[in-house]
């Protein structure tokens, strides 16, 4: 296990191998080219990319699991799940909170924010509805 003091994350030693994480100055940070996996990174580049140029398609996981690795051989829904979680973007865990090194503060620093965006959607959500039902009653 390897905590990140910059974000308070726990991260397993195997995914950082697998993602290739480097660690920076500040933090770790994702390298989707130099690891194992290769995925479409959130701060990709926001152009279109060709079809196959990256994710399960150009894993070198995919490659080695494929041609028996160590004579392992993965049943086919092992292999898809591995290309989902790869298509995925590599999650680690399911939220944000998961896998966490929070102090008590820093905990309830998140739940504040959180219950405030909760508040803001809720907020947001009326103010459609109103203006969805004033289009309506504005419609010949």
């Amino acid at each position: 296990e390897v905590i990140e003091a910059q974000t308070g994350r726990r991260w397993s030693e195997a995914y950082l191998s697998l993602t290739g994480a480097v660690t920076t100055e500040r933090a770790l940070a994702a390298n989707p080219g130099r690891g194992i996996v290769t995925w479409v990174h959130a701060q990709s580049a926001p152009p279109m990319l060709p079809p196959y140029s990256t994710g399960a398609a150009r894993s070198r996981l995919i490659a080695l699991l494929a041609e028996g690795h160590e004579g392992i051989e993965l049943p086919r829904e092992a292999m898809d799940k591995l290309a989902c979680w790869i298509d995925l973007l590599v999650p680690f865990c399911g939220d944000y909170t998961e896998a966490n090194a929070w102090s008590a503060g820093e905990q309830e620093r998140y739940r504040h924010f959180l219950e405030k965006r909760a508040r803001m959607e809720a907020i947001e959500r009326g103010h459609v509805e109103r203006l969805a039902a004033r289009a309506e009653a504005d419609r010949p």
